[in-house]
């Protein structure tokens, strides 16, 4: 993680509001919480009996321990052809945040682990953002990044959407931090590269689309 990833995540969710605002779609300001420090991480770690990714404790303690990005289309605008399935960062309160991890964890303890044995429930999925709907992002035992399915099943549950969690909120913020359903992120899934797109047409056109509903 370095200054100028962060700048260019800033950028991006800048970017997404402005073309919301300017939509006249629901919006909220973005808001980008305080550090914490390397202590409270380390404690929480402690009361857990896990460990988070370096990259992602780094953006807690060097950046900020948590964003907040909300955009929802009106129902008079939907998007066309492959993009019909995204309406917005609708159900997204944070895209991380440090005071929710535990909430996080516990809730995933309960929910999704039910019946995993105790040493898979704890070390071997990592959660740090889950959403309204109970769809969840987590972090592998290599630092990858997961996405589970509520309902656990759909073509992109299960599957790894970035290597990391810098690759993976690069690649989403370019994409406009949209709510990140099954059917919305297989349309930006390469499936040669198993992970979100970073770079490709489809990205080119759905950021089009999004610019010409302002034009």
């Amino acid at each position: 993680m370095n200054d100028a990833i962060w700048e260019k995540w800033i950028h991006n969710w800048r970017w997404i509001l402005e073309i919301a605002e300017k939509q006249g779609w629901d919006t909220a300001p973005l808001e980008i919480k305080p550090k914490v420090s390397k202590n409270d991480v380390v404690e929480l770690e402690k009361v857990l009996d896990i460990v988070y990714p370096k990259d992602f404790k780094d953006t807690l303690i060097k950046y900020s321990s948590g964003v907040n990005l909300f955009w929802k289309m009106k129902q008079s605008y939907t998007a066309q052809g492959d993009f019909k399935d995204i309406f917005g960062a609708a159900d997204i309160v944070f895209l991380w945040d440090f005071e929710s991890l535990q909430v996080v964890f516990e809730n995933y303890q309960t929910y999704f682990c039910r019946n995993c044995d105790e040493y898979d429930a704890k070390n071997y999925y990592i959660p740090f953002t889950e959403f309204e709907n109970g769809d969840i992002l987590l972090f592998d035992t290599e630092g990858r990044v997961i996405f589970q399915d509520a309902h656990d099943d759909g073509i992109i549950n299960g599957k790894k959407l970035a290597d990391n969690f810098i690759e993976f909120i690069s690649n989403w913020s370019n994409l406009g931090c949209f709510q990140p359903e099954d059917d919305s992120l297989a349309v930006f899934y390469d499936t040669e590269k198993q992970k979100l797109m970073d770079c490709s047409p489809k990205i080119d056109a759905w950021k089009n689309q999004c610019q010409q509903a302002i034009e």
